[in-house]
């Protein structure tokens, strides 16, 4: 007689389970003491645009100042900025600096080429190019004009072009393969420095790009799972080649759950903590724009209802700041410095519980008084 084969029951979470315990992990919850650790706990801070990076910091790092962060990235230069996931400028860790550029470097490299060379940049210029801004910067910090025109003088005027782009271009590729980083702010203008000056006690890289892919994956589920491998190709900008083999290398560490019926991918050893996670009471968050808890999966359904998803996820890829609560989008929100006042406006989904409506008021008093204002809020509901 056949013997029939049952399926193996998969442990069943609960989206609210599953917010919990991000929120938690990423320092939205209890805040951390320090910003390495607010950094390390959302696998690096987007930061394209830095005063919504120092927003994310401020809403995961207890007790911050402005100038602790510029401590962290100018003076003991704990963090670094520079190019990573999805080919975007992040702030890391420093001594994790090598395991995230070889665990993304290579992939995003080839599909930066590969549209460089549609306008003629062979791969052997675009060598050439990149030993030039390394050897350009033997001196110290240059900003991005100053790096083209020594660039132009060592290998030709060609590439200047290719060097000052706002978005990275040649200088991209130098940061991408771990040589160059950016320097201290010259003002308003950026500056370039070479890693192996600027961090010299940075980590070594480790033995190949799989062992610093599955070195990212661990860090992703313990921030942002249960998630599945296509959220962390998403996110990180590997392959789905990459991010499955990166899987089977960790097959022994992850749990495979489901999160309302969804299969899921969870570390093993965050299995139980996950299963007791859950908000006491309403955690109110306010985020920034590109925050990285809203960019951390491929769908969004967990986060925001479809009604309201393109008030946050909009055109040209802008990310909306954003109301959290327990874990979910409950609106959105804007601030504009006048004089010595921080004019925060917040937008609700709907009606907000009391309590909620003085968590806002608490966290935007908080937010003014980090830039060093008096807060004036407004709360109106979106009427959708």
């Amino acid at each position: 007689m056949a013997r029939k084969h049952h399926a193996r029951k998969l442990p069943a979470l609960k989206l609210r389970q599953a917010l919990a315990f991000r929120v938690k992990r990423q320092h939205l919850l209890v805040k951390a003491d320090d910003v390495v650790s607010s950094v390390r706990s959302s696998c690096g801070i987007q930061s394209q645009i830095p005063q919504q990076a120092r927003i994310a910091l401020w809403a995961r790092t207890r007790d911050l100042t402005a100038d602790k962060i510029d401590e962290s990235l100018w003076r003991t230069r704990s963090l670094v900025k520079t190019w990573c996931m999805r080919a975007t400028v992040h702030l890391l860790p420093s001594p994790d600096f090598y395991a995230y550029i070889q665990a993304v470097g290579p992939e995003v490299i080839r599909s930066e080429i590969r549209w460089m060379s549609r306008y003629g940049l062979s791969d052997q210029v675009v060598d050439e190019a990149v030993g030039a801004i390394f050897d350009a910067l033997a001196d110290g910090p240059l900003t991005r004009v100053e790096l083209g025109e020594k660039v132009a003088r060592l290998a030709g005027d060609d590439l200047r072009r290719w060097v000052e782009r706002g978005w990275g271009g040649l200088v991209k590729i130098a940061a991408l393969r771990g040589l160059v980083c950016f320097g201290p702010d010259r003002g308003r203008e950026v500056t370039f420095v070479r890693v192996k000056d600027w961090l010299p006690d940075a980590n070594e890289p480790r033995t190949n790009t799989l062992s610093a892919q599955a070195f990212l994956l661990r860090s992703y589920l313990a921030s942002y799972g249960p998630a599945r491998i296509s959220d962390f190709s998403y996110w990180s900008g590997i392959s789905a080649t990459g991010a499955q083999q990166a899987l089977e290398l960790l097959r022994d560490e992850i749990a495979q759950v489901t999160v309302d019926g969804e299969e899921s991918l969870l570390l093993r050893e965050d299995l139980c903590e996950t299963q007791e996670a859950d908000f006491d009471e309403p955690v109110v968050n306010l985020l920034p724009s590109f925050d990285p808890y809203m960019l951390g999966h491929r769908q969004k359904s967990h986060l925001v209802d479809e009604a309201h998803y393109k008030a946050i996820y909009r055109k040209a890829g802008w990310v909306s700041p954003v109301l959290l609560v327990n874990g979910r989008a409950a609106g959105t929100w804007e601030a504009e410095r006048k004089g010595s006042s921080l004019a925060v406006s917040v937008k609700t989904f709907g009606p907000i519980r009391p309590e909620v409506g003085l968590a806002v008021e608490m966290q935007a008093g908080c937010l003014a008084q980090f830039f060093g204002c008096k807060c004036v809020l407004a709360i109106e509901s979106d009427p959708r």
